[in-house]
């Protein structure tokens, strides 16, 4: 292979790299994760558009769900999250589910309803993040879903 062309390999596989790196961060994947300040939102004006939020809602704990994550090269550590539904703020009785939060932190076990503030990245969900076992058993225990329902990924809490 000539000079020219390995050069010219290296070159297209580097900007790949580079722009896979750049799109992780976006996404709020990898050790380059694009965070910034989170927009302070009501929970009924949550959409797609805002990327990292901070809101305010009930979150219902009724049924406890987790899900266990793998290790990869964007996430190192091997994460189990905790799955939620979050309503507006004070509404216990909801059914429909607009919002399902992805934590961490693993609710307190005699809560069934918790007011909490939520601070992290929206985004659609996809099988990617959710499993269909998942949103079967909310569906099992009474809870649907809102046609353009949303995922909100809470930020991991800081390490001491």
């Amino acid at each position: 292979m000539s000079r020219r062309r390995r050069l010219l390999v290296l070159f297209a596989v580097s900007s790949l790299l580079v722009l896979g790196a750049v799109s992780a961060a976006h996404q709020g994947l990898g050790p380059f994760a694009l965070r910034g300040e989170p927009v302070a939102q009501s929970w009924e004006q949550l959409s797609l558009e805002l990327r990292r939020v901070s809101t305010r809602g009930t979150a219902h704990y009724p049924v406890r769900v987790k899900q266990s994550f793998k290790a990869t090269w964007l996430n190192r550590d091997p994460a189990l999250q905790h799955i939620f539904p979050l309503f507006a703020p004070g509404d216990t009785m909801g059914r429909d589910i607009r919002v399902l939060v992805m934590s961490q932190v693993e609710p307190d076990p005699i809560l069934g309803f918790e007011d909490r503030q939520v601070v992290g990245l929206l985004r659609r969900p996809s099988s990617q993040w959710l499993t269909r076992g998942v949103l079967e058993t909310f569906r099992d225990h009474g809870y649907g879903f809102e046609e353009d329902f949303l995922l909100l990924v809470e930020d991991a809490p800081a390490a001491d």
